[in-house]
């Protein structure tokens, strides 16, 4: 009677997995989702904003790099930095080098 009971009661679950598939649950939506969905939407906002109006123009941002004295090569520094990625190769010569104490062979 009590397996009855749970067999046959008024809103059965789904076929298979419960959160999949066409006969699913579907979770309720709560105040809290809405207001996080919310605030995700206003930091996306606020950050297109700065993307869409930059604090400096191209022009400036020439001018800026020049003002500072410093001359930037981006190639030059994009290829440092792959460079210190890896090591550096190394010669089976550099390695096995201490062992050649002397040329002749006696």
């Amino acid at each position: 009677m009590r397996l009855g009971l749970c067999l046959f009661r008024r809103n059965p679950f789904p076929n298979g997995n419960i959160w999949r598939g066409r006969n699913r649950l579907v979770r309720r939506v709560l105040p809290e989702h809405l207001n996080r969905l919310k605030a995700r939407f206003e930091t996306e906002e606020r950050n297109m904003l700065f993307l869409r109006h930059p604090y400096l123009t191209v022009e400036e941002e020439i001018g800026h790099v020049q003002a500072c004295g410093e001359k930037v090569n981006m190639l030059q520094l994009i290829i440092n930095n792959r460079r210190a990625k890896f090591k550096k190769s190394t010669l089976t010569e550099d390695i096995l080098g201490s062992l050649n104490s002397s040329k002749a062979w006696d």
